[in-house]
């Protein structure tokens, strides 16, 4: 599929960061199952093999294949002080393209924001695997969606009638200062009286659904807000710019004293005094917005001066601390891997952790190999042994494409070839690939056991 990932804003890496984080992200690149591959050819047959992720001199990498997801796409990786992709899938290759992405997001000291719009993957996710993989060495915590919003606003990025972008911070709400923020940017997007509609509709559902005529909505209290709104501009005397520069005066002070002060004189309105702490319940870009309206004013043009009030800082104070944590997803989680499809990397230790099946599978396989062992070589010269693996892999990779040998083991394998061990190893793989009824997901899992040096000790003890 057509998939594809971005970034919105220009990022940029320090030159001073720029070898820590490409070190990052060759680790989230191999630990997400990330190759390259490149071809051998011998006595007349020509192979793919494949290889970790490697960092060239120039800081350059580049892979097209992920081997959990056994699928090729187009090339991507970095080059130098950022990374670069083209179609990516909706799969294992995307959701580490997409970690990579918001990686450059969090490693930038430029403002930007990953753009995961396409395969709808809410930033938390990739966070969690980056919390998992580095633990706090990051900013990881999520910015609030509200500025999120901002900077895609900024950006000239955010179109609402696309939808796709309020889809995506709406996946990201997480928590109730989340939805408070999604709430201001509709109102910001739509204007007061079509999301006050809505909210209101939404109130009639709930309460034909729930019973609950007698609890407070959200709609009472949002209309509550802007006929406040509309009362101090009946209550303020002078001209419309008059009411609205005393108005923001209130909204935009900075000093808690004064605040305090202006809020016990008597002689102004009531609703006006009270106005800057309503913003402590609803966000205050809701009053913001409704001034604009009312005075036919640029919501940003007022927003710039809003946002330096007391009460805001105050909000936002509480915001931080209301907004849940990143939650640390390990590799297996975020990528949704079973043991059985780590072979190549599982740890010893884990081996307990394989299904019934495979433990079975490797049982079997040690004892085949223990009896191959001590049977004649079947290889009495390297070069009929290099032929022979040369012929077997390109047999198995034009019956099965994505059968693919690792590099590394592939030259240990061509140099070890007079040790009884690695004849006995390759013979079990020889009839293996014999058998067409085979299933190529225990040729891939034998030739990732090949690779897996300690595994491959456990099992056959070299």
């Amino acid at each position: 599929m057509g998939t594809f990932l971005g970034c919105v804003g220009k990022p940029h890496i320090p030159e001073d960061r720029q070898e820590e984080f490409q070190q990052r992200m060759l680790r989230l690149f191999r630990e997400g199952g990330m190759m390259c591959d490149e071809s051998a050819e011998m006595f007349g047959k020509k192979i793919t093999l494949l290889y970790a992720p490697e960092l060239r001199e120039d800081g350059r990498l580049w892979f097209n294949y992920n081997y959990f997801e056994n699928d090729c796409w187009e090339d991507a990786g970095i080059d130098t002080d950022h990374i670069f992709s083209n179609k990516v899938g909706r799969s294992h290759f995307c959701m580490v393209m997409a970690a990579a992405r918001v990686l450059e997001e969090r490693s930038s000291d430029t403002p930007c924001f990953a753009d995961l719009r396409d395969p709808d993957i809410p930033h938390r996710y990739p966070l969690g695997w980056l919390k998992y993989l580095f633990g706090e060495e990051l900013p990881l915590e999520n910015p609030s969606l509200w500025d999120t919003y901002v900077l895609l606003k900024a950006g000239g990025k955010y179109d609402r009638y696309s939808g796709s972008w309020d889809d995506i911070l709406a996946r990201n709400a997480g928590s109730f200062v989340d939805q408070m923020d999604i709430l201001a940017i509709k109102t910001v997007e739509h204007g007061t009286e079509e999301v006050l509609r809505e909210i209101e509709n939404d109130d009639s559902e709930k309460k034909s659904s729930e019973g609950a005529d007698d609890l407070p909505t959200l709609g009472a209290s949002y209309a509550a807000l802007l006929a406040c709104v509309k009362n101090i501009s009946k209550q303020l005397p002078g001209s419309k710019e008059e009411q609205l520069q005393k108005t923001m005066k209130y909204l935009a002070e900075p000093d808690s004293d004064t605040l305090t002060a202006m809020k016990e004189d008597e002689s102004e309105p009531k609703d006006l005094r009270q106005l800057p702490f309503k913003s402590l319940f609803l966000p205050r870009q809701i009053i913001v917005k409704a001034l604009a309206e009312l005075y036919d004013r640029d919501f940003w043009e007022l927003w710039e001066q809003a946002k330096e009030g007391d009460v805001y800082h105050s909000y936002q104070e509480i915001a931080k601390l209301c907004r849940k944590p990143i939650v640390p997803f390990p590799t297996d989680v975020y990528l949704d891997l079973t043991p059985d499809r780590k072979l190549f990397c599982l740890p010893p230790e884990e081996m307990e952790t394989l299904s019934p099946e495979t433990r079975a599978w490797l049982e079997d396989l040690k004892v085949r190999f223990n009896e191959a062992l001590h049977a004649p070589k079947p290889w009495s010269d390297g070069t009929s042994f290099q032929r022979s693996m040369l012929e077997t892999l390109s047999g198995v990779q034009s019956r099965n494409a994505k059968v693919w040998a690792f590099r590394d083991m592939f030259y240990e394998f061509l140099v070890n070839w007079d040790q009884p061990a690695y004849q006995a190893m390759w013979k079990l793989f020889e009839e293996m690939a014999a058998k067409e009824e085979t299933e190529s997901s225990r040729l891939r899992q034998y030739l990732a056991l090949l690779f897996n040096r300690p595994l491959r000790k456990a099992v056959f003890g070299v």
